[in-house]
C-alpha cells in the first residue's frame, strides 16, 4: 500500500503538465491541450518519471531483501546489526550494494525532479496560470515528493545500515532474520568421548 501511494505521488510530480490545472484560450485546458503544448517539456517529464521508476524499483528490491534476511528486535540496540552482519559477508555485501544503488537512484531522481519542477512551474505559472488551484497543486505535489526523497536519503546517510524507506513510521532492521541465523551444530558428547578413547 505504501509503495502504491508512492507511485501516485511520482506520477503526479513527474507530469505536472497533465495534472496541474491550466488556462487555455477558451478556458481550463483539456488533457489533450495540456499534453500537446510543449513537446520538449513532455520529454523532461518522461525522463523524470523514468528516473523515479528506477528509484522505485531499487527501493522495492532493497525493502524485499531486508524483509527476507533481516528483522526488527526491540530488545537490542538499533545499531547492533552493524556488528552482527559482519559474520554474514554475503548478506552484508548485498546490503551495502543496495544502499549504494538507492543512493545513486535517489540522487538522479532528485536532480531530475528539481529541473522538471523548475521548468514546468515557470512555464505553467507564466503562460497558463488558471487560478489559485494551479499554484496549490504544484506546491502540494512538490512537497509530497520532496518529503519522500528526504526519507530515502536518510537511509544511506544515517548510521543505521538497514533503515526502511517504505514504513510510514521510522523502522530499523537491527538483527539477522531467525531463518538465516547460522546456529552451531549440536555436539554429541558420546562421540567426543569415543574419539578421545581411540586416539593413540
Amino acid at each position: 500500500m505504501s509503495m502504491g501511494g508512492m507511485f501516485v505521488k511520482i506520477l503526479m510530480a513527474s507530469f505536472p503538465m497533465m495534472f496541474v490545472p491550466q488556462m487555455c484560450e477558451d478556458g481550463p485546458c483539456s488533457m489533450t491541450e495540456k499534453v500537446s503544448a510543449w513537446s520538449w517539456l513532455s520529454f523532461v517529464n518522461v525522463m523524470t518519471f523514468t528516473s523515479f521508476m528506477r528509484l522505485y524499483y531499487v527501493q522495492g528490491h532493497r525493502e524485499h531483501f531486508m524483509i527476507e534476511y533481516l528483522d526488527e528486535d526491540d530488545e537490542v540496540s538499533e545499531n547492533s546489526l552493524t556488528e552482527q552482519i559482519v559474520q554474514y559477508p554475503k548478506i552484508h555485501s548485498r546490503l551495502v550494494t543496495l544502499n549504494s544503488q538507492i543512493k545513486t537512484a535517489n540522487t538522479v531522481s532528485a536532480a531530475m525532479f528539481l529541473l522538471n519542477t523548475m521548468f514546468s512551474s515557470f512555464l505553467i505559472l507564466y503562460m497558463r496560470y488558471l487560478d489559485t488551484t494551479t499554484a496549490t497543486v504544484l506546491l502540494t505535489n512538490s512537497l509530497l515528493v520532496q518529503g519522500k526523497l528526504m526519507q530515502i536519503r536518510e537511509s544511506y546517510t544515517s548510521d543505521d545500515l538497514a533503515l526502511s524507506t517504505v514504513a510510514t513510521v521510522p523502522k530499523v532492521f537491527n538483527v539477522i532474520d531467525a531463518d538465516h541465523v547460522v546456529k552451531d551444530e549440536p555436539v554429541d558428547l558420546g562421540e567426543v568421548e569415543l574419539a578421545v578413547s581411540t586416539t593413540p
